[in-house]
């Protein structure tokens, strides 16, 4: 009974420290991330993921004012009106900055970084 006991603690553990994972922008596969964007901020600024990772991103503009997330550098560009949610799928194989065109110079910027 114990040793069934310590099993499920232990799945119990894993569970909870995945959820975190992928709640701070972690997690080996990068699936699931989510990206608030707000007056005039991104939430969370810094993503991770690993070189040539899919990623596929939820962003949700929680703002009132429309917004942008841009990654220049990969042609990604999409608009969102206040209160739309967007999913945006990409690959980046170096770190990347992502950014709202709109509101980019009160510094509405973020970051994917990429490890090895």
């Amino acid at each position: 009974m114990a040793r069934q006991a310590t099993a499920v603690a232990l799945m119990l553990a894993v569970a909870l420290a995945l959820s975190w994972a992928v709640a701070c922008g972690g997690g080996s596969r990068g699936e699931g991330l989510s990206l608030e964007a707000d007056d005039f901020y991104f939430e969370p600024k810094e993503l991770r993921a690993q070189a040539g990772q899919t990623l596929t991103l939820r962003i949700e503009n929680e703002g009132r004012s429309a917004h942008t997330f841009t990654v220049e550098s990969l042609g990604v560009d999409v608009e969102l009106a206040p209160g739309e949610e967007r999913t945006v799928t990409l690959t980046p194989t170096d770190t990347v900055a992502f950014v709202c065109r709109f509101h980019q110079a009160q510094g509405m910027t973020g970051q994917i970084t990429v490890g090895r």
